[in-house]
Parts: structure tokens; sequence; C-alpha cells
């Protein structure tokens, strides 16, 4: 005989998706993947799980490559899905905006890299390149937001 008991099944989808956000919000980022990687399992099409992995990605041992894949999977996700945000407490426009400044930080991470006397000097025009294709695509983007353009003029 099978019985099921209520409340015996672990967290919820959506509880697994507050508790990676409230690690994030607590800088929590490395404890946020394995949590944020299980949600993906079940959703691998939410564009916010997305966003925040590839946020602790950056944040946590500064996995640049991933955080920037994972924004970009974000960014294609949202735009597929009609420019909705899957965070209920970001517009889509905030989620546009916040894929593309996230993009920008993983550039100027890149070009703070390239600064390491050890790097050939190449990397550093690649990464100067890098971070204005960042700042230019993200104006293209959303050209009225404030941050960007701040960004843009220094």
């Amino acid at each position: 005989m099978v019985m099921a008991v209520a409340g015996c099944g672990g967290p919820s989808d959506e509880e697994r998706f507050q508790q990676a956000e409230d690690m994030i919000r607590n800088g929590q980022f490395l404890d946020a993947i394995p949590v944020l990687k299980q949600y993906l399992l079940r959703h691998p099409h939410h564009s916010g799980a997305h966003l925040y992995l590839g946020i602790c990605y950056m944040l946590s041992d500064k996995w640049i490559a991933l955080a920037e894949g994972e924004i970009r999977t974000a960014l294609y996700l949202y735009r597929r899905d009609g420019e909705r945000s899957t965070i209920p407490r970001f517009s889509g426009e905030y989620f546009k905006a916040r894929c593309y400044m996230e993009l920008i930080k993983a550039s100027l991470l890149r070009y703070d890299a390239a600064f390491d006397p050890r790097m050939p000097p190449n990397i550093l025009e690649t990464a100067v390149e890098g971070l204005r294709n960042a700042i230019d695509e993200a104006l293209r983007e959303v050209p009225d937001n404030a941050e960007i353009r701040a960004i843009a003029e220094q």
C-alpha cells in the first residue's frame, strides 16, 4: 500500500527559487549555485534563474565565461517569452537592464584581470574591446537606463 504524506516532499519549486534569491541577497553566492542548478533541472527556461546563476558564477569564484553564458541565456529566454520578467519583483524593462549591467560587470572583471603582469599584452586589448562592446550593446538595448549611460560616459 502506498501512502502520500503531505509536506514530506521537500521545498516546492517556488520555495527553492525564493531560497536562492535570499542566499544571493545575503551574499551566499556559492551556496546558491546548487540550489539554482536544481531549480533549473525542473525549469530550464526560467530566465530569472539563469540570470541569478550567472550572477553567482561571476561573484563567487569569478567564473566569468560561465556567468556570461547564463546571462545571455537569460536574455534569450526573456526575449523569447515576450520580454516578461520571471523574477516577480523585477519589471520586464528592469530585468533586461539588469542583464546588460551584469554583462558589463563581467567585461569589467575581464578588464581588471588583464592588468595581471603575467598576462600577454594582447589580453588587455581584447579586454578593452570586450568592455566597449558590452557597453555599446547595452546602450543599444536599453538606451534610457541612467546607470548604463553613466558608465558609457566615463
